[in-house]
């Protein structure tokens, strides 16, 4: 038992990575670059029935009055691809589990979480509130320049997120976490039994 980091030390969150224990092994020759099959097949019927469920979630709740905007794919199609996201995100952490036993995968995980929360944060901060703003705006006769009026919504949000942002980051960047790094000479399967 090594303590990585001293205990009581602010660390920078960014800093945090996942490390490889050296009890993994490693494949040699040709399976060495391969996907898990299962990892793979488990991702897609994810995406599959995510999309399914998705349409008809969207089909059960849309309103027959939508016209214009509200009824056309483009915006259903912002709606399927935002909940289909957050079915993703749920599934990131099994795949990261998977991909790292029992030996490190080939999906560079470190990627695929920055991908997917800045994903995330463009989604809630532009995409679904500017299409909502749309939206709204559509059908008001009162309202004569529309675009302009989403602009202005959109300043605004984004005027608040950024200092939300800006305040809470001096208060939240830091965090002490105790690190401690095992190490094993080698993986043993749940079913063993250890004298």
């Amino acid at each position: 038992l090594k303590s990585r980091i001293p205990h009581g030390a602010h660390v920078h969150a960014s800093t945090l990575v996942r490390t490889r224990l050296p009890c993994a092994r490693l494949v040699q020759g040709p399976l060495k670059n391969m996907v898990d099959a299962f990892l793979l097949i488990f991702v897609l019927v994810i995406i599959g029935a995510a999309f399914f469920a998705n349409v008809k979630v969207l089909m059960y709740y849309q309103q027959p009055e939508d016209s214009g905007f509200g009824s056309s794919i483009f915006c259903k199609g912002i709606i399927v691809f935002s909940l289909t996201l957050a079915w993703m995100l749920n599934i990131l952490l099994p795949v990261d589990v998977r991909n790292s036993r029992p030996r490190p995968g080939v999906i560079d995980m470190k990627v695929v979480w920055t991908t997917a929360f800045f994903t995330l944060a463009a989604f809630v901060v532009l995409v679904v509130p500017a299409a909502m703003f749309y939206t709204e705006v559509e059908g008001d006769d009162v309202i004569k320049k529309k675009r302009r009026y989403v602009c202005c919504n959109m300043f605004m949000l984004l005027f608040f997120v950024v200092s939300a942002i800006a305040i809470s980051y001096p208060f939240l960047a830091n965090a002490s976490i105790p690190v401690f790094e095992y190490s094993c000479d080698q993986w043993q399967d749940g079913d063993d039994v250890v004298p």
